[in-house]
């Protein structure tokens, strides 16, 4: 097996556990490969290990021809696209990127076996994800604010990488405004009492004299990585640009509190009145 090869001390582990069951690793692993899956880390090996073995397999089913028509199963075509996938390989870009925690432990079992969390591919992404969002838009042409709600609420409860839940969202300027309502609440209902928001609200504080930037980066370490060098005019004729992503809150002595968040050139206001 190229692909997925089993940690070997996970998997003595889960057979020594099998074993008591009367059931076998390769049993199990075909009858139930889902429950292996969970409960044994795998890794995509380095591409001095995996290219020979994917090599292997190609050259020797490759040119296998079919019994009724007689063609072999990759053409000329095919031919050209395994000579891409393999040199895809020999990059390692298909193998796991080397200091990457791709399994992380849920919990343990009834049989004290560890349960992982397995980041490899993209089926949670697209099955937990992007089907979320699309069942809850309702529609592609939403409009920006409903957008932003959505992603808020999707991020409560769900589980991080980590597996562990999420118990609020990211938005920093709109947890600021938040814990600014709730210090206006309590003031005016509480008689000053210091409210318990949990959230250091970084309004209060007045903007550092830092800078920040990008610095240039020399030929030394651009060419080994196959780095172009930046040219103007390059960058010019291409029309780069930023995107620029902010959210601004003006406290006016009138008690109205205008929210301007603007993403690229979209702009949405919500007025709001204060007590």
């Amino acid at each position: 097996m190229a692909f997925f090869i089993p940690v070997a001390d996970d998997k003595i582990t889960v057979e020594a556990v099998l074993k008591m069951y009367g059931t076998l690793y390769n049993s199990q692993l075909l009858s139930k490969p889902k429950w292996i899956l969970s409960h044994v880390q795998h890794h995509i090996p380095s591409p001095e290990i995996l290219l020979p073995c994917i090599a292997d397999v190609i050259t020797t089913y490759g040119p296998l021809k079919d019994a009724v028509s007689g063609q072999p199963l990759f053409n000329a075509w095919a031919w050209e696209i395994v000579k891409n996938m393999l040199e895809n390989v020999h990059l390692g870009y298909y193998s796991d990127p080397p200091g990457v925690e791709l399994h992380f432990e849920i919990r343990k079992d009834q049989d004290g076996l560890k349960l992982y969390w397995c980041c490899h591919g993209t089926n949670s992404m697209e099955g937990g994800v992007h089907q979320y969002l699309i069942q809850h838009f309702k529609s592609f042409n939403t409009c920006l604010q409903h957008a932003i709600n959505v992603l808020l609420d999707y991020a409560v409860g769900t589980l991080n990488r980590t597996g562990m839940p999420y118990f609020g969202h990211f938005d920093i300027p709109l947890k600021n405004h938040i814990t600014h309502l709730l210090e206006l609440t309590s003031n005016a209902l509480c008689h000053g009492t210091a409210p318990q928001s949990g959230w250091m609200n970084g309004d209060n504080y007045a903007p550092a004299n830092e800078t920040f930037g990008m610095i240039k980066l020399t030929p030394d370490f651009t060419k080994p990585l196959g780095m172009w060098e930046f040219s103007p005019k390059y960058a010019q004729e291409q029309n780069i640009h930023h995107c620029l992503t902010t959210t601004m809150l003006h406290l006016y002595s009138g008690g109205s509190v205008e929210r301007y968040q603007s993403v690229g050139q979209m702009v949405v206001k919500c007025d709001q009145r204060l007590p």
